[in-house]
């Protein structure tokens, strides 16, 4: 499956079931952001390319963190675009130099050339685009520069691999910087915000946002 998936009318998800690789989230109208870019960018352009959505219209790509499931396909999406490229400020060097390890593209075989990043986040920046208003919250602890985009008046949070539905969240023994008590601390705040609609990294988005956090949060205290 390569088709995108309407979540509102201006977000849109692709989630490819059969490969292993992250979801991707297309956000605006006119002009396009994405989170996370995905293992392959193929995916994602052979979607919008049956959307009649150009690709040259994608001018922002926000990585939620550097491993290889989620900016696999940036080295191609640059080709295509030239979109400001932004990831945490902690992170921004592995992508630069396309360091295997950091982004565990070595764990699963997997090549990579470095990308220069346009644009180094950190905790409370703004990124305003189209009707949304997404507050960069950095979430440590499935690795050390993990961001979430929080959407405070509409409720949205696109979490990456800090929490999934049902109770789960992301891995904490992949570098760079996998923390246990970081994720605990990191899922204790997001249990507290106002969440209707989670977009994770991976699996659904679902609604009710913030009893799937509260679940992964008491989770993640007896297991991590």
């Amino acid at each position: 499956m390569t088709d995108l998936i309407e979540i509102t009318p201006k977000i849109k998800m692709l989630r490819v079931s059969e490969s292993f690789t992250s979801n991707v989230y297309l956000i605006g109208q006119d002009k396009h952001l994405i989170v996370d870019t995905g293992l392959n960018a193929n995916y994602l352009t052979d979607a919008m390319q049956k959307s009649n959505i150009p690709v040259e219209d994608l001018e922002k790509i926000v990585l939620t963190h550097s491993h290889i499931d989620h900016i696999g396909g940036l080295n191609k999406l640059v080709e295509y675009t030239s979109a400001d490229i932004c990831i945490h400020e902690n992170e921004s060097s592995y992508v630069e130099e396309g360091d295997k390890r950091a982004t565990a593209a070595a764990v699963f075989s997997v090549q990579l050339q470095g990308t220069p990043i346009t644009s180094k986040l950190k905790e409370g920046d703004i990124i305003e685009w189209d009707e949304f208003v997404f507050e960069v919250l950095h979430t440590p602890g499935h690795t050390c520069g993990s961001i979430c985009l929080y959407e405070k008046v509409k409720r949205i949070l696109f979490s990456g691999d800090t929490v999934f539905a049902n109770g789960s969240f992301g891995r904490t023994d992949l570098p760079p910087g996998g923390n246990s008590q970081d994720l605990i601390n990191s899922l204790k705040r997001l249990s507290s915000m106002n969440v209707d609609i989670l977009a994770p990294g991976h699996m659904d988005v679902v609604n009710n946002g913030q009893l799937h956090i509260k679940k992964s949060y008491e989770t993640a205290k007896v297991y991590l």
